[in-house]
C-alpha cells in the first residue's frame, strides 16, 4: 500500500482533532533531494513468519495517539 504525504498529514489532523485545511506549497517537484516515494520490503521478515497486523495508515494513527498521550494508545505495545 502506498500512502501519500498529504494522506499522512490528514491522519495527523484527524487524530489531533484539528479542523484545518491542508495547503500544499512548493513546486510540482517539491525541493531538490526530496524523496517522492519510500518503499520498504518486508520479505525477509515475512519469510521468518512475521505478519503485519496493522496497515501503514493505522500504524501512523497509533503513533500519533501515542505522541499525544491518548488513553489506550499503548494497547499494541508488547
Amino acid at each position: 500500500t502506498v500512502t501519500r504525504v498529504v494522506d499522512l498529514a490528514a491522519i495527523v489532523l484527524k487524530e489531533m482533532e484539528l479542523d484545518s485545511k491542508l495547503t500544499i506549497q512548493g513546486t510540482a517537484r517539491a525541493w531538490p533531494g526530496d524523496q517522492p516515494r519510500v518503499h520498504f520490503s518486508v520479505d525477509r521478515m515475512t519469510a521468518c513468519g512475521w505478519r503485519a497486523t496493522k496497515s501503514s495508515d493505522e500504524a501512523v494513527a497509533i503513533a500519533v495517539r501515542r505522541m499525544l498521550g491518548r488513553p489506550g494508545s499503548q494497547e499494541f505495545v508488547v
